[in-house]
């Protein structure tokens, strides 16, 4: 019978809640905006807890400070061999001093190679992983090379504009039309707007009077290289 009273006073009984930081410090926060009494009230907390909370406020802000941090300052793994790592850097920057590559195939093999003069990186393994990150913590990028472009003199615009005013005088003097320029990369052809819901048909001939092939084209059809090798010649 005693038993059974127990569980049943056992039950009654309220089970302790546990706050966080967070929580504690926004109790705090209500209770200096208005006072202890009216923050008891609302959340339910004994006036000597708020209190006690409130001697520690400066400690509870520290914590909640500290853990809202991703990584602690000075945390992180530690390099292996920081002697290693700055002989590998020191030989990018030689080498890029003398304007040569240095590719992510010659970082891997300088890597390798300098790793057998330490005897703590006996299992060191340059692998394309850790290759990225050495280029991140070091702020390296590989680019690809590209060549520089020669500088046009410094006339380059009177010679362009001379040479086009020449070839213009050119077809007045012939009196050329732009039909009969052969070889041409681009002719101007008028539309009717009609491509997309009709197809074109260009019927040719040889200046001997031999009928060519018809040449078919299709809107937004991209040539096969069949046909382009049939009416190439």
């Amino acid at each position: 019978m005693k038993t059974l009273v127990r569980r049943r006073m056992a039950k009654k009984q309220k089970k302790r809640r546990v706050y966080t930081i967070n929580e504690k410090i926004e109790i705090l926060d209500f209770s200096r905006k208005t006072s202890i009494h009216e923050a008891s009230r609302k959340f339910k907390l004994g006036r000597s807890t708020i209190q006690g909370w409130k001697k520690n406020e400066i400690s509870f802000k520290n914590m909640k400070e500290s853990s809202s941090r991703k990584r602690a300052i000075g945390g992180g793994r530690k390099l292996t061999d920081a002697d290693f790592y700055s002989a590998l850097k020191s030989w990018i920057t030689n080498l890029r001093s003398k304007k040569s590559r240095a590719t992510r195939n010659m970082i891997l093999f300088e890597a390798q190679r300098i790793s057998q003069n330490y005897p703590s990186l006996e299992k060191f393994k340059a692998s394309n992983g850790w290759l990225e990150r050495f280029l991140k913590r070091h702020d390296f990028s590989i680019r690809r090379p590209t060549t520089v472009a020669q500088k046009a003199p410094e006339e380059f615009t009177e010679i362009i504009v001379n040479f086009i005013l020449y070839v213009q005088r050119l077809w007045k003097k012939n009196k050329v039309d732009y039909a009969s320029l052969r070889r041409a990369q681009r002719l101007t052809v008028l539309t009717t707007g009609h491509e997309k819901t009709h197809i074109t048909v260009m019927l040719t001939a040889r200046s001997d009077g031999l009928k060519l092939r018809p040449f078919v084209l299709l809107p937004r059809k991209r040539p096969l290289p069949e046909i382009e090798k049939l009416f190439k010649n």
